[in-house]
């Protein structure tokens, strides 16, 4: 047992060298990514899998809940708006730079990105591997994720999952606020208008504050006006259940499909679902010949070098098996939380669409048109809602990667 204590030390050792590398290597290479629809989380810049640590960390806290947000005071700092996307970023920038909660996400992913916690993390990981001092936490933590979608922040792997899944939430229902505004704008009720503009600007106002809800709200009236110039005569609305699914679909997979992030998190399980064949065939071998080298080998030097070898094997292969199953479980998680920001978006443009048919609402019309080119492509639009339809609101159907020095996520 003493051999092995020093075995210990001597990978903490190897594992401080190789995280002191990573974390260099990472941080001059982080960037912002940014879809063309809302603000999102960025990914290392190689895609591996850097962050693992204990639960007892003393930084650790829970997700924040975007419900229990309150009125916050935002105010608008060079909006630059061309598209409805340009207002969706500029509001959900806006939240993040007011708000307490969203700040301390940004926070959360920072902290634990930075040298000192991967340097840690790589050392709780690899006496974990060795020593399991952790019992049945890392299961509990696993089966509170999926029961509750709730993660205990605790490394870079969860402080990103909880970030994105606030969001997500938080795009959606902004999203729904300016559809609502855009549907206030459209309708032909004085008395419906004003109250369908009150509640969709208070809304708003408790994510951004006033200032900036006006504004958004004035942008977002100043694109239907200039879009808004058509009749909706003759538009096909009348879609059974079979079909309304069919569009929901076809909106959702495009968007899933050209979403940076949910291609990245995909390569990430890739790599564990489809490893390469040295992996496959050798890793089982070389891991039970060297653990058991450690016990029977003779003296003391044989031992002590075999640990330090299967330690260095296990970082360099990425980490303990154990902590790639949790956070596969996390990317899992992440990618259900996109998919179901995307099957609301998709579910409220079509349904609001055939609202807006109805009703002759040239302004919701033309708002859940641009959602789903958005979402998907101009030439998505064009099969779900056909070619007689309101007029685009100029949202470009691209991809944009910004980056920024100051918003890490």
């Amino acid at each position: 047992m003493i051999s092995r204590s020093l075995v210990l030390l001597t990978a903490f050792a190897l594992v401080g060298q190789q995280s002191c590398a990573l974390a260099q290597g990472t941080s001059s290479s982080d960037t912002t990514v940014m879809l063309s629809i809302h603000r999102d989380v960025n990914l290392n810049a190689d895609g591996s899998d850097k962050f693992q640590s204990d639960e007892h960390s003393s930084n650790e806290s829970t997700a924040p809940n975007l419900s229990a947000s309150k009125v916050v005071s935002g105010s608008v700092q060079d909006w630059r708006a061309n598209n409805l996307s340009d207002i969706v970023d500029n509001i959900i920038d806006t939240h993040f730079h007011s708000d307490k909660q969203a700040i301390a996400l940004e926070k959360s992913v920072e902290h634990y990105r930075s040298a000192a916690q991967v340097l840690l993390a790589k050392s709780k990981d690899s006496l974990n591997y060795s020593l399991p001092y952790q019992g049945v936490n890392p299961s509990r933590r696993m089966g509170k994720l999926v029961l509750s979608d709730e993660a205990l922040i605790r490394d870079a792997a969860s402080a990103e999952y909880a970030k994105q899944v606030y969001v997500d939430k938080l795009h959606g229902q902004v999203v729904t606020c300016l559809m609502q505004i855009a549907s206030a704008l459209g309708s032909h009720d004085a008395r419906e208008k004003n109250s369908l503009l009150a509640s969709a600007q208070e809304q708003l106002e408790t994510y951004v504050g006033s200032s900036a809800a006006a504004h958004a709200n004035a942008l977002l009236q100043k694109m239907i006006e200039q879009s808004a110039d058509r009749s909706l005569e003759g538009a096909d609305h009348k879609w059974g259940p079979i079909e309304r699914q069919n569009k929901i679909d076809q909106i959702v997979t495009a968007a899933m499909n050209k979403d940076v992030v949910v291609i990245e998190l995909k390569k990430r399980v890739d790599n564990y679902a489809h490893p390469n064949a040295f992996k496959s065939k050798c890793s089982g071998a070389i891991e039970s010949a060297l653990s058991a080298a450690t016990w029977v080998a003779p003296g003391f030097a044989i031992p002590l070098g075999c640990e330090a070898a299967l330690n260095a094997y296990v970082l360099a292969t990425g980490g303990s098996e154990e902590g790639k199953i949790e956070r596969t479980l996390l990317y899992s998680k992440r990618l259900d939380s996109r998919k179901r920001l995307y099957e609301r978006e998709a579910s409220l443009a079509v349904d609001s669409f055939g609202y807006a048919v109805s009703t002759n609402n040239v302004a919701l019309a033309s708002f859940s048109k641009a959602l789903v080119v958005e979402l998907s492509s101009a030439d998505d639009a064009s099969t779900v809602f056909g070619d007689s339809t309101a007029v685009d609101m100029n949202v470009a159907p691209q991809i944009k990667i910004i980056k920024k020095n100051k918003d890490k996520a």
